[in-house]
């Protein structure tokens, strides 16, 4: 009887592990494994959680990374091809979701790092004039496939929410529309060279693991 009660605590204790709810904004949140390093500037607030079988990493960011006037559509298009460029990553897939009536994309992409390809999954919902970006890295494939699911749908949303594109033509807009794309390119490599530090380590931990 003890060791089913030591059982069942144990069993609840390892469900409970691992539950951090980040609010990343008034209108967002997502639950992470455990609580992610935050990462607040001007135009960009990143969320990076670094564990041991991937990468958790969420962005919310202004419209000044991207043109006024443009589609949801174009919107989504330009910001994947920057986030793809940025990172040097090939696109494996890419489908429309949809994050509670709004509309969203979902990319599965690789890129590669001496023999290997390290795979990720990205979700992206454009919402109040924001860009909300949430994903995953990793080298292990089984991992990522066990990983993401949860990870991914844990995204939930709270009070009015909006797909209006904001009508800026100001110059003041423009220059920050510059100056936002590059700050969103080094940010993204940023990123990777992230990844590629905490694969270097794991090679030289596990100099014999082949991926």
């Amino acid at each position: 009887m003890k060791l089913q009660i030591i059982a069942f605590f144990c069993i609840l204790i390892l469900s409970v592990k691992g539950q951090h709810t980040e609010k990343l904004s008034e209108t967002a949140k997502l639950i992470f494994p455990e609580k992610p390093t935050v990462t607040d500037t001007a135009n960009v607030k990143m969320f990076t959680l670094i564990d041991t079988g991937c990468v958790y990493i969420a962005g919310v960011e202004g419209m000044d990374h991207f043109p006024p006037n443009s589609s949801i559509e174009s919107l989504y298009s330009l910001y994947i091809n920057n986030f793809l460029q940025g990172g040097k990553a090939k696109l494996l897939a890419q489908k429309d979701i949809t994050v509670g009536v709004l509309k969203g994309k979902e990319v599965e992409f690789e890129y590669p790092y001496r023999d290997v390809f390290n795979k990720g999954v990205l979700r992206l919902v454009y919402i109040n004039s924001k860009f909300y970006s949430y994903y995953l890295v990793g080298e292990n494939t089984e991992i990522l496939k066990r990983e993401a699911p949860a990870f991914l749908d844990s995204f939930t949303l709270s009070g009015p929410v909006n797909q209006d594109i904001i009508d800026e033509t100001s110059n003041e807009y423009r220059i920050g529309f510059l100056i936002g794309r590059l700050g969103l390119f080094a940010l993204i490599a940023s990123i990777v060279i992230v990844v590629i530090v905490i694969a270097r380590r794991k090679n030289r931990n596990n100099p014999s693991k082949i991926s």
